[in-house]
């Protein structure tokens, strides 16, 4: 994943010095060097056919607005093709963007639905992951019900973190890869690239360090087809 700094400094609508230009510099090659070790995942997460993407605990990785509604358009159309019913929990303006643009191509509303956080990570708060796991098959099996295939859900970090805790999101991380294994369901986590590396610099290095090692598979960019 390659990350322009322009991007970065317009996302963040500041008049960035040359210092701190020079220092995220830095801090972006520290992160492509972070990443590294995940290529094989990349790869093998857009090589794998639709239905292997059940199961497995993505990240991704955007920078502005529009990079990440791409994406997820795409990312989203992708389940729709194999009958899967997409969950967002997210901020409400991005939310409405992704739907408008689907329902440009024709996806049916009732195949892309808001989701809350608050029941998974409170189920995972009080009840572990034994808790966090019959959610999970609760959640497929209603959407099986409706006659989807399983469920590709999105979630939106800074989103979740706002509407409980940071503690309680990050336990929930922790867990979300075990509590999906070999079920009808995948998980994709996306991540503001600019505030990543600004936590990572200032405050949670260590915990941020340990998510970016939770998920099973990184996505990079979703070419149109």
């Amino acid at each position: 994943m390659k990350i322009e700094r322009e991007n970065l400094i317009f996302e963040n609508k500041a008049d960035i010095l040359a210092t701190e230009v020079a220092k995220l510099t830095r801090r972006i090659s520290s992160f492509e060097k972070e990443c590294a070790n995940c290529q094989t995942r990349i790869d093998s997460l857009e090589n794998a056919d639709r239905d292997s993407v059940f199961g497995c605990h993505i990240s991704f990785y955007y920078y502005g607005l529009q990079h990440l509604i791409m994406n997820m358009y795409r990312y989203v159309a992708q389940g729709f093709k194999s009958n899967e019913l997409a969950l967002l929990s997210m901020e409400q303006e991005i939310f409405d963007e992704i739907v408008q643009l689907l329902k440009h191509i024709g996806i049916p509303d009732e195949y892309v639905r808001f989701h809350s956080v608050e029941e998974i990570i409170s189920s995972n708060k009080e009840f572990g992951i034994h808790g966090l796991k019959q959610t999970v098959d609760k959640m497929i099996e209603g959407a099986k019900k409706e006659g989807f295939s399983g469920i590709r859900w999105i979630g939106q970090p800074s989103y979740a973190v706002r509407k409980t805790s940071k503690d309680d999101f990050i336990a929930l991380e922790l867990a979300l890869t075990e509590a999906i294994s070999k079920k009808d369901m995948s998980v994709l986590c996306i991540y503001d690239s600019y505030e990543w590396i600004a936590r990572k610099k200032h405050d949670d290095s260590d915990v941020m360090s340990k998510l970016m090692q939770t998920h099973t598979h990184i996505m990079g960019n979703i070419e149109s087809e």
